[in-house]
């Protein structure tokens, strides 16, 4: 099994379900950027995860998380086939979730708070809610900048 962690903004809000079963189960979608070089310009590229919270962790952060939150989700990964509308195959990203933590949410940088000042957390006053990370910041990767980064042609793959 592949375990990675993903760090990105919720591209929506989440959506709680339940199994047949009556798990809960929260579905996020979170982007994760980088910068690359497509077509000779340097742009800004998305890539989307779908992420899996299993059981009352899962409804705990359905109360607390909305479109934009800044995440790191640590836990199994996954790659699902799929059929896409237009009739070709489609490749989706799946972590299921074993740790959550949120870093900030759109707007107001890695603070953690809700305007009104109301603390981002599920219960505790520590924003981690995977239980394993002690509540210890995860940095945001530094976005590279072109004058940092060789051409194509430099890399050694």
């Amino acid at each position: 099994m592949i375990h990675a962690v993903v760090i990105g903004n919720l591209g929506a809000d989440p959506e709680l379900k339940y199994g047949q079963d009556g798990t809960p189960i929260l579905n996020l979608r979170v982007a994760a950027s980088s910068r690359q070089k497509v077509d000779g310009e340097w742009k800004d590229v998305a890539t989307w995860c779908s992420v899996a919270v299993f059981g009352k962790r899962g409804e705990s952060l359905a109360k607390i998380l909305d479109k934009g939150t800044r995440v790191a989700v640590r836990g199994a990964l996954s790659v699902r086939e799929y059929d896409k509308r237009d009739g070709g195959r489609g490749y989706s990203i799946d972590v299921r979730a074993d740790e959550v933590e949120l870093l900030g949410s759109k707007g107001d940088g890695a603070g953690g708070a809700r305007p009104g000042g109301a603390p981002r957390s599920s219960g505790g006053a520590r924003p981690n809610t995977g239980g394993g990370g002690g509540g210890r910041p995860v940095p945001a990767p530094a976005p590279a900048e072109p004058d940092d980064v060789g051409s194509e042609d430099d890399i050694p793959f």
